[in-house]
């Protein structure tokens, strides 16, 4: 199929658009009898951004906490439909405790996956949470700032996160930031422990 940002309803049926952002549009639809959502490049320019974060996406495959990617095309992909709310309309302190000892393991496993998210130090647009009686789901979404990389900063943007929300001053902030690079493992039970206990 070509390239037509303007006509999601070739792609999904009965699109709904629900998100806009700087590079990509998201349409809720449906894809071979699923409920899916369709993120498609704004126009041309945006196509290898859009390219790049199905790539990223394909990698991410399995692992619930991101976007399960069904299929993919030049400037859109098709994901699983994600059922959840953004992360800044969490007022509850115990989940919001969760969702972000959840978020210093995946920062983490992206660091070591190779993978810069690029925009993990803004949760509250990235992230959607779905709180199912005592469950807790976190999702990290949008990836189209994202890159491989060898230096990758997911951690280190997550802990001005973690400082932005009191649970760290600014100079703890800086020495986990600075640890991090030598002890990873170590810097992460901490961040996480501090985090519980705030």
């Amino acid at each position: 199929m070509s390239f037509n940002f303007s006509k999601p309803e070739l792609i999904i049926k009965n699109p709904v658009k629900i998100d806009e952002g700087w590079r990509g549009v998201i349409y809720a639809g449906e894809y071979k009898g699923k409920k899916v959502s369709l993120k498609i490049a704004k126009s041309q320019e945006n196509i290898e951004a859009i390219n790049k974060e199905a790539g990223i996406l394909e990698i991410l495959r399995g692992k619930k906490e991101f976007p399960q990617i069904l299929e993919r095309g030049n400037g859109y992909f098709i994901y699983e439909f994600i059922e959840g709310a953004p992360f800044k309309s969490i007022k509850d302190k115990g989940i919001i405790k969760e969702v972000l000892k959840r978020l210093v393991d995946i920062a983490r496993f992206l660091d070591i996956s190779g993978i810069n998210h690029g925009e993990l130090n803004n949760i509250e647009k990235n992230v959607l949470v779905n709180v199912k009686d005592s469950n807790i789901d976190v999702y990290l979404l949008d990836f189209d700032r994202g890159g491989f990389s060898k230096k990758t900063h997911n951690v280190s943007q997550l802990i001005q996160v973690l400082r932005k929300h009191g649970i760290l001053s600014l100079e703890e902030a800086i020495k986990f930031g600075k640890e991090y690079f030598k002890e990873p493992e170590k810097v992460v039970k901490e961040l996480k422990y501090l985090t519980e206990k705030w």
